[in-house]
């Protein structure tokens, strides 16, 4: 939806989320300073001229307050604010040219090549420079960054920090292309924690508006959030010498165009301590991850509602250290060791999933319940194995449309440490040793077949339990 509204400036004319009320000028401060000067904090207010700014909102109407799976509550929500990016009025202004720096406004404090926000409100930051941009306010205080053609590259230090605040919203502002940027040697600690990516945030932050971000993390990470990360129908681009984005306790991608070039993960949620958390959700987004080490990570689960996901990773192309789910989409992927891998469970209830792979899936539980299923791969096509203690492995088919072609040698397209359960679905299976279970096998349904025939029987290749016969398969020798 596109709303005019009226805002005040004394920098370049804005392109992008605006507010729906006209600043009073006698409201606003002025502080225009250089950075050759110390710190300065108050001067003369400076009246600023009207201008007129468009604003458009992303709808999404599939998001859901809550994703449930395999015994924990994981948080998908989003507020308005989130997918808005509307404001009421500007606070101040920052435009950078090389190391100059202009600002207007208050909240805003200036020294050498830092500039500071320090109160809650909604700043605009353009020009091209070389600083950086710490938020530190009280911890209950939200704070609204507006990137306005901004190109920015940090001197010794982050472009963008957020230092503390209760929530920063950056938003990238309508048909603008902005440039965040680190160099590739430096050593910056604050509050205890080392800052180590071209956009670090030690609170939650969202990126939202339907501009464009270009984020270079030279000296290792690109964007890091300490907290809850959201990106709402921004587009994002990444490129990192280590991983490329890295929300800890969540990343949230809602109706947004990503796409990342990693020197290790492409996208990354690593809290292993507390629970529902160190999560990723996608949910109707364009996902582009390439990556040396592994796509997606995370270290409870990932969410795929609903999307196109395309990864490519030298290690595992989808990676959880427990649950995966996939409800709908488009997923591809390419990679170098295991397509998809969780150690718990993996659930596909519908969508079209491809996958080239050493090894196609594999997880303690693997159930299909609908879709369409494509695996191609050297080693087994989909594996059940012992990763969680206690939980008997197995891969149960309930419906859908499942091919699986494997390369030649010791390979099994369906093998489960336990149990193998084909209650529904069409499967085919191209193979030398298509079926391999340690436990019991079932064929209650659906239809199997094997290198061109149908089959009525599961066939054990490796000497397990199960049913013997069927099929015209032995035993391998």
């Amino acid at each position: 939806m596109k709303k005019l509204m009226t805002i005040l400036m004394a920098v370049l004319l804005l392109a992008g989320c605006g507010s729906k009320t006209v600043i009073d000028n006698n409201e606003t401060e002025d502080n225009t300073v250089n950075t050759n000067t110390d710190a300065i904090t108050d001067n003369e207010e400076k009246p600023v001229e009207n201008i007129t700014v468009e604003v458009t909102t992303t709808v999404n109407n599939t998001i859901k307050e809550t994703v449930s799976f395999n015994g924990t509550d994981y948080d998908t929500s989003v507020s308005k604010r989130d997918l808005s990016g509307s404001y009421d009025q500007i606070t101040g202004t920052v435009s950078f040219s090389g190391s100059d720096v202009s600002v207007t406004g208050k909240n805003i404090t200036v020294s050498g090549s830092t500039v500071k926000i320090t109160a809650e409100g909604t700043y605009v930051l353009s020009g091209n420079g070389t600083a950086t941009v710490i938020v530190e306010t009280d911890s209950n205080s939200k704070v609204q960054i507006i990137l306005n053609n901004l190109t920015l590259q940090g001197e010794n230090n982050a472009a963008i920090l957020i230092g503390q605040a209760d929530k920063v919203f950056i938003t990238l502002a309508d048909n603008t292309v902005n440039t965040l940027s680190d160099p590739s040697s430096y050593t910056y600690t604050y509050d205890g924690t080392d800052v180590d990516a071209a956009l670090f945030a030690k609170d939650d932050l969202t990126i939202n508006g339907t501009g464009t971000l270009n984020v270079t993390g030279n000296k290792s990470h690109g964007i890091v959030c300490k907290d809850d990360l959201i990106i709402a129908g921004a587009t994002v681009s990444v490129t990192s010498k280590n991983t490329a984005i890295n929300g800890k306790d969540s990343v949230l991608l809602i109706s947004a165009t990503v796409s990342v070039n990693a020197g290790t993960d492409g996208i990354k949620s690593a809290n292993d301590t507390d629970a529902g958390k160190g999560y990723i959700y996608i949910n109707s987004s364009t996902v582009t991850a390439k990556a040396t080490d592994k796509g997606l990570q995370a270290t409870s689960a990932i969410i795929i509602d609903s999307g196109t996901i395309s990864v490519t990773a030298r290690d595992d192309g989808i990676h959880s250290d427990k649950d995966i789910l996939i409800n709908s989409g488009t997923l591809t992927v390419n990679s170098g060791d295991d397509g998809i891998h969780r150690d718990h469970t993996l659930e596909i209830n519908d969508g079209m999933v491809t996958v080239k792979a050493g090894e196609g899936m594999e997880a303690t539980i693997v159930t299909l319940n609908d879709g369409e299923v494509t695996i191609n791969a050297s080693d087994d096509g989909i594996n059940a194995a012992k990763k969680v203690s206690g939980v008997t492995p197995c891969i149960t088919i309930n419906g859908g449309t499942l091919t699986i072609n494997m390369g030649q040698g010791d390979t099994d397209a369906l093998d489960s440490n336990g149990n193998l359960i084909i209650n529904g679905g069409y499967i085919s299976i191209t193979a030398q040793f298509p079926f391999d279970w340690d436990g019991t096998a079932q064929l209650n349904g659906g239809t199997v077949i094997v290198n061109g025939s149908q089959v009525t029987q599961l066939t054990n290749q490796f000497g397990g339990g199960g049913q013997p016969g069927g099929g015209g398969f032995g035993p391998r020798g």
